[in-house]
């Protein structure tokens, strides 16, 4: 069963990991988990934070090239955090032709 289409402001429907990918493209490289959820005004799951569902969204994104690692930084409680950019075919790439 397809999901549903995300309404933008000018009504038109995009997938939700095209409204991932726009919001990629507004925070300002490199980027983590954190700032992607708060671009994206990802909200929080029933099991899972709204940072956890980014970092899952941006491991989907390295993997299909929109997105790559750049690099690793202390985080909280002594974690790594990983920072992402946006590629060239991420920033290429017209989801839903509005571009």
């Amino acid at each position: 069963m397809p999901r549903k289409a995300r309404k933008t402001a000018s009504g038109e429907g995009l997938k939700p990991w095209q409204g991932i990918l726009l919001a990629m493209r507004t925070c300002k490289a490199p980027f983590g988990a954190a700032e992607l959820a708060a671009a994206a005004g990802l909200s929080p799951g029933p099991r899972s934070t709204a940072e956890a569902i980014a970092s899952a969204w941006l491991g989907k994104m390295v993997r299909w090239g929109y997105a790559v690692r750049v690099a690793r930084e202390a985080g909280r409680r002594g974690r790594a955090r990983t920072l992402y950019e946006v590629t060239r075919w991420g920033r290429k790439y017209a989801p839903g032709g509005l571009e």
